[in-house]
């Protein structure tokens, strides 16, 4: 027997929020997540997946031209930011703008006393974001798979570089017939202090065993276009931990560097 409408009205299901933000479009504090897709779950053992194509569009460090097939967009982040410890991209690097965070490491990089372990926790860490088609959870239709370049981009990298001529590997994303599905395997690794992460320790290329669904390779998403940019003032805010400006209030000249409040503590570094 269901609950009557008036008593279900003074209530709301953060279950049912929950399940319809994890698969509907939402953004984290770096991606903005598209309506229907979910995140790939690079879990330990064997993977089947199609690596799925995206036409450029401004600022890929790699294809400066709009409207290219691509695999991969590649941006950079500060980990552990603000009291609230988030990742936010960096906007330097991803996107050749002016950023707070940098110029309070290079001001704190000057000072011959400055903490290397604190410089090296707010060094920009390499990522990767790519569309994904999981060959063993169709259900699950494209994917996005956001990862540290070296857990998966630099082994890929390797395997291309050293392809046996005439193989084609490098054309491993194309959606029609020259395609390849890769078969990953995922492993655990030891990093700095003894934290273990998984990485993909072999990829292989496999022909397609079948044709890539139509509204996979029509999926209309621009990697470019869904990284999240943080303006100047706003992360400068996050990182000094000040809380947020209220509407009408007049802007404060702010004077403190970093290092001093309790949101300031050290990133942890990336692997």
């Amino acid at each position: 027997m269901g609950m009557p409408r008036e008593e279900r009205e003074k209530r709301q299901s953060t279950a049912r929020q929950r399940a319809e933000q994890h698969s509907s479009g939402y953004a984290t504090t770096t991606l903005m997540v598209p309506n229907g897709v979910g995140f790939f779950e690079a879990d330990l053992g064997e993977h089947l997946i199609d690596i799925i194509p995206y036409k450029t569009g401004e600022g890929n460090p790699f294809v400066k031209q709009r409207g290219v097939l691509h695999y991969e967009r590649t941006f950079y982040t500060y980990r552990n930011i603000g009291i609230e410890e988030k990742s936010y991209v960096c906007p330097s690097m991803t996107f050749g703008e002016r950023d707070y965070i940098q110029e309070h490491r290079q001001e704190k990089a000057r000072d011959p006393n400055a903490d290397p372990q604190y410089l090296k926790g707010l060094a920009p860490k390499e990522r990767q974001v790519f569309l994904v088609y999981d060959r063993k959870h169709p259900e699950k239709k494209i994917q996005i798979w956001e990862v540290s370049y070296y857990n998966f981009g630099r082994a890929l990298d390797q395997r291309i570089k050293t392809s046996p001529e005439g193989s084609d590997w490098d054309l491993f994303y194309y959606p029609d017939r020259y395609g390849m599905s890769l078969r990953i395997v995922i492993g655990k690794e030891k990093g700095a202090g003894g934290r273990d992460y998984n990485a993909v320790q072999s990829i292989d290329f496999l022909p397609r065993a079948d044709d890539l669904p139509t509204d996979i390779v029509n999926h209309g998403i621009c990697l470019d276009e869904i990284l999240v940019k943080t303006p100047y003032a706003e992360l400068k805010r996050i990182f000094l931990g000040e809380p947020p400006k209220t509407a009408g209030e007049p802007a404060t000249q702010s004077s403190g560097t970093a290092g001093t409040g309790t949101s300031l503590r050290s990133p942890s570094s990336d692997v």
